[in-house]
């Protein structure tokens, strides 16, 4: 599932109402609803997103939510062009062990991200430091 399904579904759920009524209130096949919650399909068109909006009354917290949700469900990874040849051999690395990671793994992989960006952003703050105090 990706996270544009969990907040789709979360919406409809918390306004009590079935699949089907969404479906029929938002114009598309109830088969459609289903498969996006299920995160069978990718990311809807802006007029899907424009409609639940709409039809479903969602309030700036959840056009937000729903944003960074929709960020966070691509199902393709660009690599940049200035990528290095590890970096490269990293991603696809990743990439084949997609969906088999267990909770653990994807902790520390994160703690490990996270690691990089307090390291990083430390060395800035004492690079400025050590300007500042050269002045």
């Amino acid at each position: 599932m990706s996270p544009f399904s969990l907040f789709l579904r979360h919406i409809r759920e918390s306004r009590n109402i079935r699949q089907k009524d969404v479906a029929e209130l938002l114009g598309y096949e109830q088969s459609y609803l289903s498969a996006l919650e299920n995160g069978l399909k990718g990311i809807p068109r802006d007029e899907f997103i424009q409609q639940f909006t709409k039809k479903l009354q969602l309030n700036e917290d959840e056009v937000a939510a729903m944003h960074i949700a929709l960020a966070n469900s691509h199902r393709t990874l660009n690599i940049p062009i200035s990528a290095r040849v590890a970096e490269f051999r990293l991603a696809h690395q990743f990439e084949r062990l997609l969906g088999n990671l267990s909770e653990k793994q994807i902790q520390f992989l994160e703690l490990a991200l996270e690691l990089s960006t307090v390291s990083e952003s430390a060395s800035i703050a004492k690079t400025k430091l050590l300007k500042e105090n050269e002045m």
